[in-house]
């Protein structure tokens, strides 16, 4: 009788096989989470190393698992070995045991980890959920809750990166509060707090969705503009100026209102820029605004927008603005 054929013993070879590969690539999604963890981007992963509890553990689950398997392994070369040597009047029911209990303790071994290693990973899950909530208000200005001047630079870049790679054009539009101290002076901090919050609203409400609007400090404020042409930055430009200026601020205990305006400049992407030539450009355009009386709207754009063409985009209503920009 050849015993290497048997059915039952093939059977539990099998089993005992399909085990060990299960084991396997467990090990080998443990392996490439771990890889992942190990080549986040440099600050995650100085974030990380402060809290290593959950990720120690992942690593002495899969440490286990390793010599577990390497054990179980060994147990299974010999049990085939030994079926390949038994003789005809072997004892087959002894090697049956034998791999029985392999099995069996093979199993339960198994239990255990899966046990451990989901704790760990309910444990990494929770660090990763507090290290996004740690980024999100690291890039978010704490008043306005728009983009801070970390998330702009990084919106730049990603821009940039976008207009090198797929050809997508993006414009800037830097904005100074004009005269803003005279707010905090006239009414105090807090309603000067109030007021910038209002600005940032209304900045965030004349935009697309997929704009990026950031408060960079003080009563300063940038505004991407993603995917547009020179000819719609144009209009937004000038229908925010305009809007801004329409609004009644709310400040003080009894509704005293007041009004701001706003010097901009604006500027769009060119073939050989990089992040800090276009906000020079931008810059240069907001210090134009301010010198030449504050409450403009100064374009650095290879599309030249006439004087007249722009009091007319001024004079547009907010509803036929947004239409068109929308489209």
């Amino acid at each position: 009788m050849n015993y290497a054929t048997d059915p039952e013993s093939i059977f539990i070879l099998i089993l005992s096989c399909l085990t060990a590969l299960a084991v396997g690539g467990l090990v080998g999604f443990l392996s490439g989470r771990c890889f992942t963890l190990l080549h986040e981007p440099r600050q995650l992963r100085k974030d990380r190393e402060r809290t290593p509890e959950a990720l120690t553990s992942l690593l002495s689950s899969t440490r286990k698992l390793n010599e577990d398997v390497d054990v179980h392994n060994a147990a299974l070369v010999k049990a085939e070995r030994d079926l390949s040597a038994i003789e005809a009047n072997g004892d087959v029911e002894n090697l049956q045991s034998r791999l029985l209990t392999d099995i069996t303790s093979m199993v339960q071994s198994n239990r255990k980890l899966e046990n451990e290693l989901v704790q760990s990973r309910y444990q990494l899950e929770k660090q990763a959920e507090e290290l996004d909530k740690r980024k999100r208000e690291a890039t978010t200005d704490g008043l306005c809750q728009l983009g801070n001047r970390k998330a702009f630079h990084e919106a730049m870049r990603y821009l940039m990166s976008k207009m090198m790679a797929k050809g997508r054009c993006f414009a800037l539009m830097l904005i100074d509060v004009d005269r803003f101290k005279r707010i905090n002076d006239t009414f105090g901090h807090s309603a000067g707090d109030g007021v910038l919050v209002d600005i940032g609203d209304a900045l965030k409400s004349s935009v697309r969705p997929g704009d990026i609007v950031c408060r960079l400090g003080g009563d300063e404020f940038a505004v991407l503009l993603d995917n547009t042409s020179e000819e719609e930055v144009a209009i937004v430009g000038s229908h925010i100026r305009v809007s801004i200026e329409n609004l009644d601020l709310v400040v003080g205990d009894e509704n005293e209102t007041t009004v701001v305006t706003m010097s901009m400049g604006l500027t769009s992407v060119r073939e050989n820029d990089s992040p800090r030539s276009i906000y020079d450009r931008a810059d240069e355009a907001l210090y134009e605004s301010k010198t030449q009386g504050r409450n403009l709207l100064t374009m650095r754009l290879s599309y030249k927008v006439e004087e007249t063409e722009q009091e007319e985009l001024e004079q547009k209503s907010y509803d036929e603005l947004k239409a068109e920009i929308m489209a």
